[in-house]
């Protein structure tokens, strides 16, 4: 597993050990409660944007959760991952077109 540290408030790591079928995780550390979100190493561009957001959504909304998943956290994930992943790409076009 290797570790990117995003900033010092939260951790984000690619992971080739993740079960089968799992494409990300969110959890609090359990001794500082500081958020950590783990994704597939196996996973395409597009994939890995969608899993880090879902995974986010997580934290904010259902504070990691643990283990405890309903089908309404996963559809709230799911739409919050959407939608900000649909935001970057206007956002990515406006910082190419200022950087020219």
């Amino acid at each position: 597993m290797s570790r990117t540290v995003v900033n010092s408030d939260w951790y984000l790591f690619e992971s080739s050990t993740l079960p089968t079928g799992v494409m990300g995780m969110a959890w609090l550390h359990p001794d500082d409660g500081t958020p950590m979100v783990s994704y597939s190493s196996d996973l395409t561009d597009k994939e890995r944007r969608l899993t880090i957001a879902h995974e986010i959504a997580h934290l904010v909304f259902d504070r990691g959760c643990g283990r405890t998943r309903t089908t309404e956290m996963e559809e709230r994930a799911d739409r919050f991952a959407a939608e900000l992943v649909s935001l970057m790409r206007p956002a990515k076009r406006r910082v190419k077109r200022k950087r020219k």
